[in-house]
């Protein structure tokens, strides 16, 4: 601190006393404790359950406070695995029938050096363990290096600067949102509509005919800008959910250009993706009324 350095010519230095010998257990246990704290993180997600039938499956992603050195990742990530092994998550009551008191046998961690980093699913560091008697464990297609057990994989690049002036202003962005929102409601409804006279009449020329009159007016909603720029960084949740409206009414008009499909496959998607849309339309409701 400013009474303890001695300012120099260049910048500062401290003088260390030569018989301050750092020999003793309890010396390097105070240097640990100030570089490997839980404070350097914000933990964003923890337990996230992406389990499948042979395999336990959890994960967490971490944003750091500060700029932390690698050596203080790398000696923590021992401990972070340990506790998502132990998680008490599941997704769902299938998942925890089939792993009930069962320890994950693949944990995997990402570390992101800021909130925007995050927001975008762009970490700078990735690590992952797997039990050795894994029946299905994940890997990566590189690493960097291997410490206790797990693995540890730096990226090479970090976001750059022309990514983080691609974002559309916040007023230009709603306008785009709002009326898409606006007239996918009205073309949803549309859908909607023309499936339940297809139910009644069966007649499957019928459902494709007047469903895909409406793709021409929805590939036209999200304009070139929106899809060659960010949305602003409190509107990233929201986003999430529009593009998944959006995928939502494209897939179903992708299904029904299909003409390799059958009629039976084809209802059975309609009636997902349907359901799709249903599932994201309050929540996306909510998140636009929180950016204000």
């Amino acid at each position: 601190n400013s009474k303890t350095i001695v300012k120099t010519e260049k910048g500062w230095k401290i003088e260390i006393p030569l018989e301050n010998i750092l020999d003793k257990d309890d010396s390097i246990n105070k240097i640990k404790s100030y570089y490997f704290t839980n404070d350097n993180f914000t933990i964003m997600e923890s337990g996230i359950d992406t389990s499948h039938a042979l395999s336990r499956r959890i994960s967490m992603k971490i944003v750091l406070k500060q700029n932390v050195p690698k050596v203080v990742i790398e000696e923590q990530l021992p401990q972070l695995v340990e506790g998502l092994k132990k998680s008490d998550y599941y997704r769902s009551k299938i998942v925890e029938n089939h792993f009930k008191d069962t320890p994950a046998d693949c944990v995997w961690i990402w570390f992101y050096r800021n909130v925007e980093q995050y927001k975008n699913g762009l970490p700078f560091c990735t690590a992952y363990w797997n039990d050795p008697k894994s029946k299905s464990p994940t890997i990566l297609n590189s690493t960097d290096k291997k410490i206790n057990g797990v693995f540890i994989n730096y990226s090479k690049e970090e976001i750059l600067s022309d990514f983080l002036n691609k974002r559309l202003s916040k007023g230009k962005y709603l306008k785009i949102v709002d009326k898409y929102l606006s007239s996918t409601s009205r073309i949803f409804g549309d859908i909607v509509t023309i499936y339940q006279k297809y139910k009644a009449n069966k007649h499957l020329g019928f459902l494709k005919d007047e469903i895909l009159t409406h793709k021409k007016e929805h590939d036209k909603l999200l304009s070139e800008e929106y899809h060659k720029n960010y949305p602003p960084l409190e509107c990233t949740d929201l986003d999430q959910l529009v593009n998944n409206i959006n995928a939502s009414i494209d897939n179903i008009f992708i299904i029904l250009n299909d003409s390799e499909c059958s009629e039976q496959n084809i209802i059975q998607c309609l009636d997902m993706y349907i359901k799709m849309y249903r599932e994201n339309i309050e929540p996306v409701k909510y998140e636009r009324k929180k950016v204000v």
